[in-house]
């Protein structure tokens, strides 16, 4: 039980093959942090979508909002 509160401060979740090693007395493979994955490195930043030309940000006029 030490084993898994231990890794669960460490990654906050684990999936059922984590806790079967920890169940088992086996190691646990490397902790990727969540920010390794959100860096795309230089030049493969996020992609800007810009409005067409005139139209103006929202529903527009005399349309109703979806909600």
């Amino acid at each position: 039980m030490h084993r898994m509160a231990a890794a669960l401060l460490e990654r906050e979740t684990l999936d059922r093959a984590e806790i079967d090693l920890i169940i088992e007395g086996k190691e646990l493979p490397p902790f990727k942090s969540p920010l390794a994955y959100a860096d795309p490195g230089p030049g493969e930043g996020q992609k800007v979508i810009k409005p067409e030309a005139g139209r103006k940000p929202g529903y527009g006029e005399g349309r109703p909002s979806p909600a």
